[in-house]
């Protein structure tokens, strides 16, 4: 079996209309498809770090909150 079809991407409507965006703002400034992934690859993990901090915040008030108690 090949590996390439093992790590076939599934995109959610969401995701795919906001790449599509990307797309189109950008089309002027990225010059192939290898940059528009790497775009794409950032935004993503941008948003998980910004997830993860503000889970590991909560995470931290409710540690203190329930020290104190």
């Amino acid at each position: 079996m090949d590996k390439n079809k093992n790590k076939a991407r599934h995109f959610t409507s969401l995701e795919r209309k906001l790449f599509l965006d990307i797309l189109k703002r950008y089309k002027h400034v990225i010059r192939s498809v290898q940059q528009l992934k790497k775009l794409w690859t950032n935004l993503k993990q941008n948003q998980r770090d910004a997830l993860t901090k503000e889970k590991q915040a909560r995470m931290a008030r409710w540690r203190i909150i329930h020290y104190i108690s």
